[in-house]
């Protein structure tokens, strides 16, 4: 198998990889291309659909969220509207799912409020930094089971938070909720999960998983949980 960024050009920003898939930003044209690997031709060909349900890029003036066939989510203003376009890839996934559904966020992104990360879903933030300019949590995950919340760098904005109990993650009830290589920083609380017991939590199971983690200039918690079941790894 190839990697495209092997063969990138100097215009291009490689943005999702795999084996047999990229996402890259055209610097010249400005445009987002999908790349696919063809192991009988052994080059990449233009379209394909995407290894996720949606994914969120930005450029200078605008932010937007495609689903996997590239058809447009949300688009609005870049550094306005993030956190509300970033919550309409999250809402436009599959209704009442008991499976887990993929949206991959890329780049840096100014936050107007939480996002709210629904059950059964993957929140791929690798590479991607969100800061929030609110008063408020980055990433809630409330009344939700079986989210993984991958990657990127959560930024609190602490100087703007008065004092408040909001930080980088906070989900209460929650269970099942997996955070892996996260990085926290400048909060008043790093990651906060909450009210589930094994027996006693929504679906029975009642875990968290923090694994690889890292807060920097938190303040009251960097890890606080409340009757929960937690397994820390490399924190």
């Amino acid at each position: 198998m190839a990697r495209y960024s092997d063969s990138a050009s100097s215009d291009e920003a490689v943005l999702v990889e795999t084996d047999d898939f990229a996402l890259v930003y055209d610097r010249q044209n400005k445009a987002f291309r999908k790349k696919r690997w063809s192991s009988s031709t052994k080059s990449w060909s233009n379209g394909w659909r995407a290894p996720c349900s949606a994914i969120v890029c930005k450029d200078a003036s605008t932010v937007w969220a495609e689903d996997s066939e590239g058809k447009t989510i949300a688009s609005g203003e870049a550094g306005v509207d993030d956190a509300s376009v970033i919550q309409s890839a999250l809402d436009s996934l599959t209704p009442e799912r008991v499976w887990k559904e993929r949206v991959v966020i890329r780049g840096d992104f100014l936050l107007s409020g939480a996002i709210n990360v629904p059950s059964y879903t993957v929140l791929d933030l690798t590479g991607a930094r969100l800061k929030i300019n609110a008063i408020d949590w980055i990433i809630r995950c409330d009344d939700a089971t079986n989210i993984e919340i991958i990657g990127g760098v959560l930024d609190g904005n602490r100087e703007k938070q008065e004092k408040a109990d909001v930080g980088g993650i906070y989900g209460n009830p929650c269970d099942n909720v997996i955070v892996e290589g996260t990085h926290v920083k400048n909060a008043q609380s790093g990651i906060r999960l909450k009210n589930c017991v094994e027996g006693e939590s929504i679906n029975g199971e009642g875990y968290h998983i923090i694994k690889n983690c890292y807060a920097e200039k938190c303040g009251w918690g960097s890890v606080f949980n409340s009757s929960s079941t937690v397994r820390y790894d490399g924190w």
